[in-house]
């Protein structure tokens, strides 16, 4: 595909009230959301996560207990 001409096809169209048939790949990652969380849940998660890997990383590099 070309952006120079796909872009302004696509803009056109949803401007349009349209564009369903020119981003086919919209609505496919929606199953694999399996719960909705609230935001702080969501960072507590990842600050957990974070922590679990930055431990590891040390600990494969002798610097962690």
């Amino acid at each position: 595909m070309d952006p120079a001409e796909t872009v302004p096809r696509v803009m056109a169209a949803i401007l349009a009230g349209g564009g369903e048939e020119d981003l086919p790949f919209t609505g496919q990652s929606t199953a694999l959301v399996h719960e909705i969380l609230p935001a702080c849940e969501i960072v507590r998660r990842t600050v957990r996560e974070a922590e679990a890997a930055l431990a590891a990383a040390a600990r494969a590099i002798g610097r962690g207990s």
